[in-house]
């Protein structure tokens, strides 16, 4: 299977945009949740805050990757990051919200390989995201761990 990767930004046509980019995330957000996620947040049903979502791709706040079939020109894996700076000290991070690749781990992680050339080019310094056991993700010889990780912890209203 052939594939290339791109990312996609806002066009000048913003309502084309805006559906090429609800055709293409929702359905594959949809299946990363229920194969990655679903499980660890009391399986909640998928419902992506589309407002949210387009309002922050549009302005820019968040970057989202696709992966494309060469042939059907179909979306097959995305990641979703966004760039913010923390409040307490400057640098630039892209945090990675989700990842999802049809097509195994080599499709992942040539994923991972062009958003990190590309999240060079808008200045990032840090890249965050969640660890997951069955997900391993090699960042490259240009990015190292840092010293300390974070830990989130979750908690539910009663």
């Amino acid at each position: 299977m052939g594939y290339y990767i791109d990312i996609f930004d806002p066009q000048t046509d913003i309502n084309k945009a805006l559906d090429e980019l609800g055709r293409n995330i929702g359905k594959l957000y949809a299946e990363a949740w229920a194969k990655n996620k679903q499980k660890d947040y009391d399986d909640k049903p998928f419902d992506l805050d589309i407002n949210t979502f387009a309002n922050m791709w549009l302005r820019g706040m968040l970057k989202v990757f696709f992966v494309y079939d060469d042939q059907t020109r179909e979306a097959i894996g995305f990641l979703v990051g966004a760039v913010f700076r923390p409040l307490p000290f400057n640098v630039q991070v892209f945090h990675i919200q989700e990842y999802y690749a049809r097509g195994g781990s080599n499709v992942e992680q040539d994923l991972f390989d062009h958003v990190i050339k590309s999240i060079r080019i808008l200045g990032c310094d840090e890249v965050w995201m969640e660890v997951y056991p069955n997900r391993n993700v090699n960042l490259g010889p240009t990015w190292k761990q840092g010293e300390r990780d974070f830990t989130m912890r979750r908690y539910s209203k009663v």
